[in-house]
């Protein structure tokens, strides 16, 4: 499979012919959540030492994880500076708000995983005003279906979906 290089999607250092890029490209099984958890924390804090001490571990741990990560991948998150402190650059600055958000679904995942697991989601209420894209609607409904096939569902526009009962709305009766 040929790779193509789209420098507004992903603007990484190497050039499309440069094998690195290619081997970064295909290698992103390596990234766990642990790296970018160090990593934002790593940036936020602009030192490894405070960042070693709110994540509990040591800060060769921490260095290395860094490291790692970026020879990876071909980036550089910071630059390091005299006084044990480092200095994010743009790629370390965007990575920030990337890593909050796949922290944030990440839990949001396993929360709601949880939430099945214990049978606290027996409801699904949906609400919408007048001019609710039907198909956007109707997607939305087929997609919890396909993820809890026994909830019901209820809300302003669907009148009690089912399992694989069809799709309702008040338009329909």
């Amino acid at each position: 499979m040929q790779l193509k290089y789209r420098a507004d999607v992903l603007p990484l250092v190497g050039s499309p012919q440069d094998e690195r890029f290619a081997e970064g490209f295909r290698m992103n099984d390596f990234a766990e959540f642990r790296h970018f958890k160090y990593l934002l924390e790593v940036l936020v804090q602009e030192g490894f030492r405070p960042a070693a001490e709110n994540l509990y571990t040591t800060p060769p741990n921490l260095c290395k994880q860094a490291q790692e990560f970026q020879e990876q991948f071909h980036l550089r998150l910071y630059r390091k500076l005299r006084d044990n402190r480092i200095a994010r650059t743009k790629t370390g600055t965007a990575l920030i708000p990337i890593a909050r958000s796949l922290l944030e679904h990440r839990d949001e995942a396993i929360a709601a995983l949880q939430a099945v697991e214990i049978g606290a989601i027996h409801t699904l209420r949906l609400g919408s005003g007048t001019f609710v894209d039907k198909e956007l609607f109707r997607a939305a409904c087929e997609l919890h279906r396909e993820f809890l096939p026994s909830c019901v569902g209820s809300g302003g526009v669907v009148c009690r979906v089912l399992c694989n009962a069809p799709l309702r709305t008040f338009a329909e009766f």
